[in-house]
């Protein structure tokens, strides 16, 4: 077959699987959260139990129907050749760059705040120890877990034929979009072109998932109220910033010019394209407020 008539039959393919895991997971979860609460779970808990236990049936689907549907197995074994001084530099890049894309989002929220309100989902923590417990497996393991099976696991799996920039753009724009809101979706973006990154370099998702895993442990420690503790977290993160920003400059200092095989929008030149470019853009608009 032609590269580019399989091309596209390829992106079709990824895209109808995209929107499916939007549609399991809304429908899924329109299920799990009534029988929760007639269980008589509390609210607090229902919000990171539902998602939890949705996540974890259709990743549980999506990749066993997908791997099959798309001839390709995930991979879990790490290359002989990627060392772990390697693998040391990955999570310093790639932690660096989000957490410094974060605090510039979070210095332009900040200036906006009296204009604009840009909604995120709360994931901070609450007073119940259960619920505590339920968010940390949520946004530490079943999460990370479940979104790179997904996106650096099925997507990158297939699109990395056709380029490894052109797939890692591809996946990370995927990944921004799928978080609906302006102030996760550009961090998410850098952060996941890193652990698109590392899972070439690696053959293996295991590296993206702990350093996701890593990346969202850090985001929780921010609601540990003790002044030492945060003065410490706040400090190393600056130093990790720091170092992250040398190993950039140094690493594409030392890289030729990236090519594209295709232009990103040829990606998108499809009617399931098309629908996930624009929910996308409805999430984002939603989560939007005019004070």
């Amino acid at each position: 077959m032609n590269s580019s008539i399989q091309f596209g039959t390829d992106v079709k393919k990824l895209n109808r699987m995209l929107l499916l895991y939007i549609f399991l997971e809304t429908l899924v979860m329109l299920i799990i959260e009534p029988v929760l609460m007639a269980l008589k779970f509390g609210e607090d808990l229902i919000f990171f139990l539902a998602p939890a236990i949705t996540t974890c049936f259709v990743t549980y689907y999506l990749v066993k129907r997908y791997q099959k549907k798309f001839e390709l197995t995930i991979p879990l074994k790490i290359s002989d050749d990627f060392k772990f001084i390697q693998y040391l530099k990955f999570v310093v890049m790639a932690l660096g760059a989000a957490w410094l894309t974060s605090l510039v989002i979070g210095f332009i929220m900040n200036s906006l705040s009296g204009i604009v309100i840009f909604e995120t989902p709360d994931f901070s923590t609450k007073d119940n120890f259960i619920v505590n417990i339920c968010l940390i497996i949520y946004a530490v393991i079943v999460a990370p877990i479940s979104e790179e099976l997904i996106f650096r696991g099925l997507i990158l799996g297939k699109l990395k034929q056709y380029g490894d920039v052109f797939a890692s753009i591809i996946v990370s724009l995927l990944f921004a979009l799928i978080h609906g809101n302006l102030p996760q979706s550009i961090p998410t973006f850098i952060v996941s072109l890193f652990l698109c990154w590392v899972t070439l370099q690696s053959n293996s998702i295991i590296p993206a998932i702990s350093i996701h895993m890593i990346n969202n442990a850090v985001a929780q420690l921010g609601d540990i109220n003790n002044e030492v503790f945060q003065l410490v977290i706040n400090i190393l993160i600056v130093i990790i910033i720091i170092i992250a920003v040398v190993l950039i400059v140094k690493e594409f200092r030392n890289r030729s010019e990236f090519k594209l095989q295709y232009r990103v929008k040829d990606y998108f030149k499809n009617v399931s394209g098309i629908v996930i470019l624009i929910l996308s853009i409805l999430m984002i608009i939603g989560s939007i407020k005019i004070v």
